[in-house]
């Protein structure tokens, strides 16, 4: 998944969370072009990981399993670079390198204790 598909389904589970998400609100959110928004959707629903109409955005199973994996990874580096080099990522910076994850390298990431970086 690039960087790019991993934000906008990011956008899309954090809007499930907050009651729901539409392409619009997305771009609004990430201050890109409604344009990149449509494009980035249709290739998460191309690969299976939205499913259902447009308004609002909904993730699949398996859309929503892959976006808890990669924004906990995003957390945690975050929260690792913070601790060990005293550098502060942005949310955009974590997600980009959580997108260079494979999903089994970002399991095993994950599946680290809290307190390990």
């Amino acid at each position: 998944m690039t960087a790019s598909e991993l934000k906008y389904l990011l956008a899309v589970y954090r809007g499930e969370q907050e009651g729901g998400i539409r392409q619009t609100d997305i771009a609004d959110r990430l201050a890109v072009a409604r344009a990149s928004v449509a494009r980035g959707t249709e290739c998460l629903r191309a690969k299976g990981l939205l499913c259902g109409s447009e308004k609002p955005l909904t993730l699949s199973a398996e859309g929503r399993r892959l976006a808890a994996l990669y924004d906990a990874c995003a957390r945690k580096l975050r929260q690792c670079v913070l601790e060990q080099w005293d550098v502060r990522l942005s949310e955009g910076q974590s997600v980009a390198m959580a997108a260079e994850l494979s999903d089994a390298q970002a399991q095993k990431f994950a599946r680290t204790d809290k307190g390990e970086c």
